[in-house]
């Protein structure tokens, strides 16, 4: 599960963990790192969820060309934005930052979002 990795990762550089689940097997994961108090503070959010594929007109595994377009499932996701905000997250925690309480989060689903 991409939420279990996510919270593993940000557990291991030092963040506070927290795994919100309202709806089963829809995690919602929340990573704080808090700074000295004298600074801003930084939210970093992304989706995990994966829309399924019940209803898609046409192959959703095919990644088809459409008037100059990759389509299919996972052609335009938040997987690389995520880690984007994971790196971002713990880089902007280190020492040579000015923010008191960057926050990286994250909600997977699974069928529809």
């Amino acid at each position: 599960m991409i939420a279990a990795w996510c919270a593993d990762w940000l557990s291991v550089r030092g963040f506070e963990v927290h795994r919100l689940e309202e709806h089963p097997g829809r995690p919602t994961i929340v990573g704080i790192r808090r700074g000295t108090g004298g600074g801003s503070s930084l939210m970093l959010n992304g989706h995990l969820d994966t829309v399924g594929v019940g209803g898609y007109a046409g192959d959703p595994f095919s990644g088809e060309l459409r008037d100059g377009r990759v389509s299919g499932r996972g052609a335009f996701d938040m997987k690389g934005g995520v880690a984007a905000i994971l790196v971002a997250a713990a880089r902007a925690t280190g020492a040579e930052a000015a923010a008191t309480g960057p926050a990286a989060t994250g909600r997977e689903a699974t069928g529809r979002a």
